[in-house]
């Protein structure tokens, strides 16, 4: 790990990670120098990174023009042949994460793999965390946190949570986790981190404990892209429709329990975690039962989670939430599977990236920097370098459009730049549901070519 990566690093040890720790410039140099750092470190574990900067002639990093070439479109992590899965050719997907990641994954015995979870399941023996998820077009997206990311994961959990001080959080208190909790998904690994540091034993819940399995993930949204381009047959759409029908019904009750056990210890301080749509319900089931808004414990830190994903909910949902929630620690920010952490959001409404992250404002296709208005605003595609990540490249070009204020400082009075809390998915913006992003075309046809030759 190089000196200025370090440096950076060691400012989540600080009670406030995002404050003035060094000056605007001196942060600047620090991040491009720390990038230059990683590119040395991992360009010989990671082929396509090394494929790419070879070809763009960059060795080291002196502005930030020489990061944007070398951030990685977010469809890279599923740019491997359907057919690896389909046909169960488990070395031929192995072969592809090594083009994306650092640590050697065609070393791992795959003797005896019947389909994808068997697979993860592998890599997680090896030592290593698989992040999968399955999307909305129904192919799965793969990345790696190694060892040393989640040493670094567990860093920054034990130290405290967004903008407060660990002092907070010295109690054990309930976790409670509005989702499963056996996925190889990000917010499953972070669930354990905070029973881990948070948690009292006896008062930990989750939707449920059973493994969640990407090949049914991943079968459901490929009936679903099928149903929405009219190539589904009928025998598809019953089986999509009984697949819908049992998980609510297995649901229903196990989100019945949650609320439950959340109501039950709202006298205290708890954890609590999960995304919109279960938190809905979750406010559905407490006032039917007469739970009155507001009456959680105020050191109670909820994090309310990814965006409605199609859930249907009136135009003050936002509200309607915070009042039933009242006066507790809030942790909401924005984040995506690729990065270390989240970017938390801070009292004054907008989310800050980690010290040791790069925020770049792209346009559409995704290859150049847009530069402010006169306000300092842009919006635009959001592109972000996280010199944390070790496990796989840190340079990351989302799917995401999103308002980028560049002042240097926010209204928070910590420094900028920010994003403001209007994130929209580039697919959601498209009558046909697609993100394409020119800056993956070349990347991608290098992967294809180095595991198909």
């Amino acid at each position: 790990m190089g000196e200025a990566v370090q440096q950076l690093l060691s400012f989540m040890d600080e009670d406030d990670v995002l404050a003035e720790h060094v000056s605007p410039e001196e942060r600047a140099r620090l991040q491009l120098q720390g990038v230059s750092e990683r590119l040395d470190e991992l360009r010989g574990s990671i082929r396509v990174l090394d494929h790419r900067a070879s070809q763009l002639g960059i060795d080291s990093v002196k502005s930030l023009d020489d990061v944007v070439p070398l951030l990685f479109a977010h469809s890279v992590y599923k740019s491997y042949p359907e057919s690896f899965i389909a046909k169960g050719q488990w070395d031929r997907l192995s072969l592809w994460f090594d083009t994306v990641s650092t640590p050697p994954i065609t070393d791992i015995d795959i003797s005896g793999v019947a389909d994808i979870d068997d697979w993860l399941e592998r890599i997680e023996q090896s030592g290593s965390l698989p992040i999968a998820s399955s999307g909305t077009s129904g192919k799965g997206s793969f990345l790696l946190i190694d060892a040393e990311d989640v040493e670094l994961h567990q860093r920054f959990t034990r130290r405290g949570v967004g903008f407060l001080p660990p002092t907070r959080f010295e109690s054990r208190r309930p976790v409670v986790l509005l989702g499963p909790s056996n996925a190889a998904m990000r917010y499953s690994h972070a669930f354990r981190q905070f029973c881990e540091t948070f948690g009292r034993q006896g008062a930990l819940y989750s939707l449920t404990d059973e493994r969640m399995r990407m090949a049914d993930a991943i079968r459901v949204a490929a009936i679903r892209r099928a149903m929405g381009d009219g190539t589904a047959t009928p025998s598809d759409v019953a089986e999509f429709e009984q697949r819908a029908e049992a998980t609510a019904n297995r649901n229903v009750g196990a989100i019945e329990n949650l609320a439950h056990a959340i109501f039950n210890h709202r006298d205290e301080p708890q954890f609590l975690l999960g995304p919109w749509a279960v938190w809905w319900r979750v406010m559905e089931i407490g006032h039917a039962e007469g739970v009155p808004d507001g009456s959680f414990h105020p050191d109670t830190a909820v994090r309310v989670a990814g965006g409605r994903k199609g859930l249907a909910l009136p135009d003050d949902y936002r509200e309607q939430m915070d009042r039933f929630l009242g006066d507790v620690v809030r942790l909401d920010g924005y984040g995506m599977s690729e990065l270390s952490t989240s970017l938390p959001k801070c009292e004054a409404g907008v989310f800050h990236p980690q010290p040791w992250m790069i925020l770049f404002a792209l346009d559409e296709s995704g290859e150049h920097m847009l530069e402010p208005g006169e306000d300092s605003r842009v919006r635009g595609r959001v592109g972000i370098f996280d010199i944390a990540n070790h496990g796989h490249w840190g340079g990351i070009v989302s799917g995401d459009q999103a308002t980028i204020d560049f002042s240097v400082y926010c209204r928070c009075g910590r420094p900028g730049p920010t994003v403001e809390d209007s994130v929209v998915r580039y697919s959601e913006l498209s009558a046909g549901g697609d993100d394409k992003l020119t800056c993956s075309g070349m990347i991608e046809a290098y992967i294809r070519g180095a595991v198909t030759e």
